[in-house]
């Protein structure tokens, strides 16, 4: 006769997803689809309501343990992170559009003042 294993006690194994079957978490869950629909799916957006859902999760045993940094909340990782890398972007493209404007003038009114001469 084959023996059978224990039944898991613990926090599920790292990458398993098990579902809420008693709607423990179902709160925050519901907070971050509301957050998702008002930014037009963009998760990024719902970071916070995102911890909240794990951590609910995490506190109820319905997955192990992590810290945020582990499960990907870092601040390169946040909308308001990456829409500043953006603005910052498009103003150094501005400046030198600005930079490479100011030489083509000068070497023009430069050549322009030798064939006058």
């Amino acid at each position: 006769m084959k023996k059978r294993n224990a039944p898991h006690s613990g926090p599920p194994d790292k990458g398993s997803f098990p579902l809420d079957h008693f709607q423990e978490c179902e709160e925050e869950a519901e907070a971050y689809r509301i957050c998702l629909n008002k930014e037009l799916g963009i998760p990024k957006k719902c970071k916070e309501e995102a911890k909240s859902y794990l951590v609910c999760r995490m506190d109820k045993g319905l997955m192990a343990p992590h810290t945020m940094q582990e499960l990907g909340f870092v601040e390169e990782s946040t909308w308001e992170y990456e829409q500043k890398a953006r603005e910052d972007l498009v103003r150094d493209i501005e400046n030198l559009t600005r930079a490479s404007k100011e030489r083509v003038r000068k070497e023009f009114a430069k050549e322009h003042s030798k064939t006058n001469n």
